[in-house]
């Protein structure tokens, strides 16, 4: 029993990391107001698959190592979600070549 609560409690403790490492970039966020150093689409996935895990653990196994992380999880999508809605979508980039600097777009239309 208590090898299965400290495994638990480990895992908690990794999927409480993985999503709020995201967060570290919100100074950054806030002072550029640009969200061109965060990930849009996995933000969205982190926050739907918190969600889903979430009321799983909730609702159905009753188990808080599976609905605790992602409700903190939860909270830090929902956050990195609010400032995509305060300071927009990044605008999109062009590929550039890393060895010349050149956006490869202009170098295949001359």
């Amino acid at each position: 029993e208590d090898a299965i609560d400290m495994i638990g409690e480990v895992g908690c403790v990794q999927q409480v990391v993985m999503f709020t490492g995201p967060l570290a970039v919100i100074k950054t966020v806030m002072r550029d107001r640009n969200t061109s150093s965060m990930s849009a689409w996995f933000t969205v996935a982190t926050f739907l698959s918190c969600s889903v895990w979430t009321l799983y653990g909730a609702a159905i196994t009753h188990d808080v190592y599976i609905w605790g992380p992602n409700v903190l999880g939860l909270v830090a999508a929902g956050a990195q979600l609010f400032l995509f809605l305060k300071y927009g979508l990044p605008p999109p980039s062009h590929p550039v070549d890393a060895i010349e600097g050149v956006p490869l777009k202009s170098v295949a239309t001359e």
